[in-house]
């Protein structure tokens, strides 16, 4: 009902019951995926559509850095600050920091996200704002004004960043379309994200979040900031041409380690996953638990990144 709310503040009664309802009726038949498919597009529609009116009113602030940053900085975020992460975060940034190469790895918390961004929004953040959503915010706006890579926490890395990230003006996990439950079908990954200052992808979504939340306090959808990029890759030739042109790369970014994570550890099945896959996009909210007569896949990630 909360949710329901929500949407009918933001885009009004009709549009956002008839929101609601495309969702309920996509969850009602997701195991038919021909009429969820089909109700999960209506759903899509709605927002794209809102998002499209957005986009003719907004206005663009001005934006400048607080400090001198290197361009070759790869930002990551945990708000409560390294000693209350869980243990498979912190396993992951470790992880990164080992593999990062000539990127110097900064981690943004709230004591020092302002060094860094003005952000007019702040009082709203763990209220009308999510802290998911404060997130997308932060990784967009440290994108557009600093450039780098943002690397979500619960990514964790198997080889070092190829160096040629460091030249190229956009780079994010992605993979053949693919027809799914999700709003990016596999095109992008907003979790692994590396781009020039003022990219014009980034920066176009950057203005069109930005302004969503400067305009409203509640959350229109959960994924809102892959809403952002797939309006405006559907409807701007050239950031189109500037996804488009990047490789298709780690295939088995969410299906390989993170789907074995319980499992017993096999040296040589690892060793298979990341030949070809060197980002992997793990969650530490699943009951995963060390099995003391054999070692998983979770323990030979602790145990050796948490000990570095």
């Amino acid at each position: 009902m909360t949710q329901l709310k929500n949407c009918i503040h933001i885009i009004g009664f009709w549009k956002g019951s008839m929101l609601i309802f495309y969702f309920i009726l996509y969850y009602i038949f997701r195991f038919y995926p021909p009429l969820a498919f089909f109700f999960l597009s209506l759903k899509h529609q709605i927002i794209l559509n809102y998002l499209r009116e957005l986009d003719k009113t907004k206005i663009v602030p001005i934006m400048k850095p607080k400090k001198e940053v290197s361009a070759k900085t790869i930002w990551m975020f945990w708000w409560q600050g390294e000693a209350n992460m869980p243990e498979l975060v912190r396993a992951c940034i470790h992880s990164v920091k080992q593999h990062a190469g000539e990127y110097n790895v900064q981690l943004i918390t709230k004591d020092n996200v302002i060094e860094y961004l003005d952000i007019p929004i702040l009082s709203k953040v763990g209220k009308s704002i999510t802290f998911i959503h404060f997130s997308d915010y932060i990784r967009l706006s440290l994108l557009k004004i600093y450039g780098g890579g943002w690397i979500d926490a619960t990514i964790f890395l198997t080889q070092d960043i190829p160096v040629d990230l460091t030249t190229t003006d956009f780079y994010t996990i992605r993979h053949p379309r693919k027809t799914y439950f999700c709003v990016s079908d596999f095109r992008w990954g907003v979790s692994f994200l590396f781009a020039n200052k003022e990219n014009k992808l980034i920066s176009r979504v950057q203005e069109l979040f930005t302004a969503f939340w400067e305009k409203n306090n509640e959350s229109l959808d959960y994924f809102l900031m892959d809403y952002c990029f797939a309006y405006i890759i559907d409807t701007d030739k050239e950031c189109k041409k500037i996804l488009e042109s990047v490789p298709y790369n780690n295939p088995l970014t969410y299906n390989g380690i993170a789907d074995k994570l319980s499992q017993p550890y096999n040296l040589n099945e690892y060793k298979e996953i990341i030949k070809a896959t060197w980002v992997h996009k793990l969650s530490y909210k699943l009951p995963f638990k060390s099995n003391e007569k054999e070692l998983t896949y979770y323990d030979f990630i602790i145990n050796t990144y948490n000990n570095i």
